[in-house]
């Protein structure tokens, strides 16, 4: 949405943008309250499938497993491809992370540590990834709360 240049917002109006500092219309921004308000329908199947797989971790809070994207792919029904990026945004959103990396000499898939739900939420919440706006995918957010502010098309407004 782009803003008029002559609009003003008031100190009560919560402003939001993305990662590239783009603002983005309040109406379409949620609370993700739960982890999957922060993951599209094909990350959140992927995060399952990783967190089924997990062995040794502690309880429900991480799980550590050791899998290639062949084998997620033949699990999820998901095309190679598309579970690279797919991992890529779940690292970003910090629902998993990279242990140890392959060592394809010796054919060895690469090792993830899948959070906890309540592990996700708390790592989003220090991270400041409590806010979502879903289209295609999800996008995390950023609240933005400043006095009387121009519109960011304003060439005087604060970025």
């Amino acid at each position: 949405m782009s803003f008029s240049q002559q609009r003003h917002f008031s100190a009560n109006v919560p402003m939001y943008h993305d990662r590239d500092g783009a603002y983005v219309d309040p109406k379409r921004v949620r609370h993700a309250t739960l982890v999957q308000h922060g993951h599209s329908p094909t990350e959140q199947l992927i995060y399952q499938t990783l967190w089924s797989q997990g062995g040794r971790g502690d309880g429900d809070s991480y799980r550590d497993v050791q899998i290639g994207y062949d084998r997620i792919a033949r699990q999820s029904g998901i095309q190679k491809r598309n579970i690279i990026s797919i991992m890529h945004r779940l690292v970003e959103k910090l629902a998993i992370e990279v242990l140890r990396e392959q060592d394809s000499a010796r054919n060895i898939a690469r090792t993830y540590r899948v959070y906890g739900m309540t592990q996700i939420l708390e790592r989003r919440r220090k991270a400041g990834l409590e806010y979502v706006v879903r289209h295609k995918g999800v996008d995390f957010v950023f609240p933005q709360t400043i006095g009387d502010v121009s519109s960011p098309d304003d060439v005087s407004s604060p970025r």
